[in-house]
């Protein structure tokens, strides 16, 4: 097992980057769901991104608000995530992808 250790404050970039570079995708979803039948208390009820995303659609938070929430909830789950893995005592932490690549080379053999 390995798991890549990052700094918090990198960890916390990361989540908004991702967040923002998904999150029109997650809103045309959270569109298409309603448009089709799924009611907003159902969408609210399926997880995080489902949840502030139907409040941001209903007009209940705005777009800032609705990133701030998603960021900032995302990173609790993070943490809660880095809490539970700790657990494992057989995961060998490391610093980099590249280390990783060292540690565990990948072979690619007869295109697999």
């Amino acid at each position: 097992w390995l798991g890549i250790k990052r700094s918090p404050e990198e960890l916390k970039k990361r989540i908004r980057a991702r967040l923002l570079k998904r999150l029109p995708g997650i809103i045309r979803e959270v569109k298409k769901l309603h448009a089709g039948g799924l009611s907003w208390k159902r969408l609210y009820e399926l997880g995080l991104e489902y949840r502030y995303v139907s409040l941001y659609l209903r007009g209940k938070i705005s777009h800032l608000q609705l990133t701030n929430q998603l960021t900032s909830q995302s990173w609790k789950y993070a943490k809660r995530q880095m809490t539970w893995f700790k657990k494992n005592k057989e995961i060998r932490w490391i610093s980099s992808n590249k280390e990783a690549l060292r540690r565990a080379p990948i072979s690619i053999k007869g295109g697999k």
